[in-house]
């Protein structure tokens, strides 16, 4: 990658991030329990925006590519996440997670703003109508 491409995409990169910043940081305390876990996240959501940043082909907007790839990122690392705490849990025998009601709270939550992508998606646009 030449030199002005690289500084370019440097300066796209640190615009997205500086324009979403407080959002990102909302997104992340959502899918995690502490802040260290939210900072890791943060740290996964800036480093997949960087390496997808020189496909990004301006097909939807900044944000809405910044936002799929932090969603993305989000459930994948409360997955992996999840699995290892139990197996955290299962090794120490005791449970430092959230009281029932909070946790009950948090997978509200989360199913909410899952429920729309549980659904199957029907995409009509392949379909050719003739008139």
């Amino acid at each position: 990658m030449p030199a002005d491409a690289r500084t370019a995409l440097e300066h796209q990169f640190d615009r997205l991030l500086a324009e979403n910043k407080f959002a990102l940081v909302r997104l992340a305390g959502g899918y995690t329990n502490s802040s260290s876990d939210r900072d890791d996240l943060l740290q996964n959501i800036a480093l997949s925006i960087w390496q997808a940043l020189p496909g990004f082909r301006g097909e939807c907007s900044e944000r809405t590519f910044v936002f799929r790839i932090a969603h993305n990122r989000a459930i994948t690392y409360l997955a992996r996440n999840r699995s290892r705490g139990q197996h955290r849990e299962n090794q120490a025998g005791t449970s430092d997670s959230p009281s029932p009601r909070l946790s009950l709270a948090r997978r509200q939550v989360f199913w909410n703003l899952a429920r729309p992508y549980a659904q199957p998606y029907h995409d009509n646009s392949s379909r050719r109508h003739r008139i």
